[in-house]
């Protein structure tokens, strides 16, 4: 029995590779995705930066828009008035003409000499006249200046209106433009993460196959040292089986990464992780081994790092984890025994 048994551990074997090859392939392609990610949330983020430039603009525009309606309104009222003053002007400098008229024939004449007890007397009459009409004729003069120079000044501000209403329709235009391009850079992100999803949820039903290969595997090798009276499996080497049981973590997140590789049933930021194993009497050590989960506190991060082994050398350990490099992004990196700060422990199971 123990040997037919033990036959079957090489195709197992084989099987569980090519599992093993194939999870590696879509892992690669949610790291490559996790790039493309990146790039997007910098082009989103300069978009952004961009809109909320252009949305400004807008606002100051429209402002000093309102500002130039406000002093054109202001200087036709002033308009208005000069007009009004220079007509009463007018009508003022016509009547004087007229009683000027008036005093210069001969009746009007004589009447003013004999109305006059001196001839200084009367002088001072027909001087005082000449100096109103004079005075008259310097306030329309004035008047008429003043309405020339509202009128410049109106014409002035109706060239800074057309500008800054062609400037506000431009502006309107590149921020329309920038609505498209901040829309079009969330869609791009919406389905990346989307393929993501769905890369990493084929992985974690790999996971699940690996796990129930690699417990089966190791039933039959139990079963056949068992048979041939030999001793088990060393309890340093790898971590056998331990695939995911469900995930209940924030996708995204080193946690949830994990989740996707190993049975996690209990909650938690990553740096709460080892007591959590603990907790739970899950075996735990400060030595590496492949499958194991590595686990970093507070100062890695604010909520600690936590990270699949999957190898091990003399210098250190390789591991896969997610939002290391950036956020959602899965990569693989080699951890030294040197690096700071030094992992808490590993979680065996």
């Amino acid at each position: 029995m123990g040997a037919s048994i033990t036959a079957l551990v090489p195709a197992s074997a084989d099987q569980t590779s090519a599992l093993v090859a194939k999870r590696q392939q879509l892992q690669q392609q949610v790291s490559g995705l996790g790039g493309d990610k990146t790039t997007a949330l910098t082009d989103l983020l300069a978009a952004q930066d961009a809109l909320n430039n252009l949305q400004g603009e807008l606002r100051a525009n429209a402002a000093y828009l309102a500002t130039i309606d406000g002093r054109q309104a202001d200087l036709r009222g002033r308009i208005s008035n000069t007009e009004h003053n220079l007509v009463q002007q007018r009508q003022l400098i016509a009547e004087i003409t007229r009683g000027q008229y008036k005093t210069a024939t001969g009746d009007q004449t004589i009447a003013l000499i004999f109305a006059s007890s001196s001839f200084n007397q009367m002088l001072g009459r027909v001087m005082s006249e000449i100096s109103v009409q004079r005075r008259v004729a310097d306030t329309a003069r004035r008047i008429k200046v003043e309405q020339g120079q509202l009128h410049t000044m109106a014409a002035d501000l109706d060239k800074d209106q057309a500008q800054a209403t062609l400037l506000q329709n431009q502006l309107s235009q590149a921020n329309g433009r920038e609505l498209a391009l901040v829309a079009d850079y969330d869609q791009r992100i919406t389905a990346l993460d989307a393929q993501s999803k769905g890369l990493l949820g084929q992985i974690s039903g790999l996971n699940s196959e690996i796990a129930v290969r690699q417990a089966a595997a190791r039933v039959v090798v139990a079963t056949s040292h068992a048979s041939s009276s030999t001793a088990p499996p060393s309890p340093g080497g790898p971590v056998k089986g331990g695939g995911s049981c469900g995930n209940h973590f924030s996708y995204g997140y080193c946690t949830w990464y994990v989740a996707n590789r190993r049975c996690i049933p209990w909650f938690g930021n990553a740096w709460e992780w080892y007591g959590q194993a603990q907790a739970y009497g899950y075996a735990v050590g400060s030595t590496p081994r492949v499958g194991a989960v590595v686990v970093w506190d507070q100062r890695m991060s604010g909520y600690g790092h936590v990270a699949y082994v999957e190898s091990v050398q003399g210098d250190g350990f390789t591991v896969s984890e997610m939002n290391y490099s950036a956020w959602g992004q899965v990569d693989t990196r080699f951890v030294s025994y040197s690096a700071s700060p030094s992992p808490t422990g590993f979680i065996y199971g």
